[in-house]
């Protein structure tokens, strides 16, 4: 009985040790929660905002301080075939750091043409123009598409 039990519970302590950790995703700078019940983990969101000045490709559970002060930006929203990217839930949070998207606008695009920025009227684009000054959005993943919470 009692090495049975000793062996049941080694074997538990390993499942433990794979499943219950937390890692450092370097490209996005945060702690990623592995509990073993999604594949990838659950990114912890970061207290910081990101700046962004360049067109580049957005990440699930980061702040991003867009600037487009010196001309028109091009942002993609994170999507991976697999899924694994983004996980119902995830939020993107963009606001307009300098006043300028009515000027130079931000345009935020799907790198999949199944996919869709969805507003509280129901309508859908694979694309959404940021061009209102000094506005701040947030984005979450339902799972099919980019729900817009303004």
């Amino acid at each position: 009985g009692d090495h049975r039990d000793l062996h049941l519970s080694l074997r538990r302590q390993r499942q433990m040790c794979i499943r219950d950790r937390i890692t450092v995703d370097t490209q996005k700078k945060t702690a990623v929660v592995h509990d073993g019940s999604d594949i990838g983990g659950f990114e912890l969101q970061r207290a910081r905002w990101e700046h962004v000045t360049t067109n580049q490709q957005l990440v699930c559970g980061v702040k991003f301080l867009i600037d487009s002060s010196a001309g028109p930006l091009s942002l993609t929203m994170p999507y991976e075939q697999a899924g694994v990217v983004p996980h119902v839930g995830d939020i993107i949070e963009v606001a307009d750091c300098k006043g300028t998207w009515a000027l130079n606008n931000v345009t935020l695009t799907t790198n999949n043409s199944t996919i869709k920025f969805l507003n509280q009227f129901g309508n859908q684009d694979h694309e959404f123009i940021l061009d209102v000054a000094g506005m701040y959005l947030q984005f979450i993943w339902d799972g099919t598409n980019w729900r817009i919470l303004m």
